[in-house]
């Protein structure tokens, strides 16, 4: 690949972040285990996910003690890449009234 190929791809790709707001936009797999057990979807501005879970996963995905010991991994639905260092904060018993959750420092840094 050329410098000028290499540009151009890395100025189509910034393009790309900003119109996904870093990725956001497309939503979060939830893995636990290496397993795909729920996703984040219907991202607002203010940094709030709708938290939905796959049928048989409820107990993992709402419970409150693997959200907060950071105990899931999060993949970008279309990037396909991880999210690292992100966190997330609640009132006790709040995740499975609401079913939504607010991110710190959830985003893709690149393609």
């Amino acid at each position: 690949m050329n410098i000028f190929s290499q540009i151009t791809k890395w100025y189509k790709d910034r393009i790309e972040l900003k119109k996904s707001d870093l990725g956001r936009n497309y939503g979060w797999f939830i893995e636990f285990e290496d397993k795909v057990v729920g996703e984040l979807s219907n991202y607002s501005k203010d940094a709030f996910y709708d938290v939905v879970s796959y049928e048989g996963y409820e107990d993992v995905v709402f419970n409150e003690d693997i959200w907060m010991s950071v105990g899931f991994k999060l993949r970008n639905k279309i990037y396909d890449q991880y999210s690292e260092g992100w966190y997330t904060g609640f009132y006790p018993g709040d995740l499975i009234k609401v079913k939504k959750l607010r991110f710190r420092y959830l985003w893709t840094e690149k393609l």
